[in-house]
C-alpha cells in the first residue's frame, strides 16, 4: 500500500510541476517564476519520502521539462537552479550563517551566469543589452533569496496544515 501511495503521489507532483512549467511557458513567466514554483511543488515528496524520491522526481521532471517544454531558458533554469536548489541547500544550512548566505549566492550567481551563457551562446544570439542583463541579474539575486525564505516557510505549512491531507496516514 505504501509504494502505491508513494507513485500516485510522485505522480500527481510530477504531473502539477509539468503544467506549472507549461503554463509559464504560455504566460510568458516562464524564466525565473514558473521554475521556482515548479521547485516548491517538488518539496512535499521530498519531505514525505525523503531525498532520494525528491532527486529522482526531480531528475523526471527535468527529462520531461527537456521534452515537452520548448522554452530552453525555462528548462534550464528549473535544471540548474530552482529545481535542484532545494535538495542541496540542506547541506548549505550545515555552514555557519555568513558563509552559507555567501555560498548560496556563488551557487546562484555562478549557475544563472552559465545558464544565461549557454542560452545566449548556442540558441539565441546575444540581443540583450549589457545593462538589462546586469538588471536580471541582480533581480534573479533577489528572487533567489525569496525563494530560499519560502522553502522552510512553506514546509512548516505542509507539515501544519497539509499533511494530512496528501500524504494521509504513515
Amino acid at each position: 500500500m505504501n509504494n502505491t501511495r508513494r507513485v500516485a503521489f510522485s505522480g500527481i507532483i510530477i504531473a502539477l510541476t509539468i503544467a506549472l512549467m507549461l503554463l509559464g511557458e504560455v504566460i510568458g513567466i516562464g524564466t525565473y517564476a514558473s521554475p521556482m514554483l515548479a521547485g516548491l511543488v517538488l518539496l512535499p515528496a521530498g519531505e514525505e519520502y525523503g531525498r532520494k524520491t525528491h532527486f529522482l522526481l526531480y531528475i523526471a521532471v527535468s527529462l520531461l521539462s527537456a521534452l515537452v517544454i520548448g522554452d530552453v531558458e525555462e528548462t534550464l533554469t528549473f535544471v540548474a537552479i530552482f529545481g535542484v536548489y532545494p535538495i542541496l541547500r540542506p547541506s548549505f544550512e550545515k555552514l555557519p550563517r555568513g558563509a552559507r548566505l555567501l555560498s548560496k549566492l556563488l551557487y546562484f550567481n555562478a549557475v544563472a551566469i552559465l545558464t544565461e551563457w549557454l542560452v545566449m551562446t548556442l540558441f539565441v544570439p546575444a540581443a540583450e543589452e549589457t545593462w538589462l542583463l546586469w538588471t536580471i541579474l541582480i533581480a534573479g539575486n533577489v528572487a533567489f533569496l525569496l525563494y530560499d525564505v519560502t522553502i522552510p516557510r512553506l514546509m512548516k505549512l505542509y507539515d501544519l496544515r497539509l499533511r494530512k491531507l496528501f500524504a494521509g496516514k504513515r
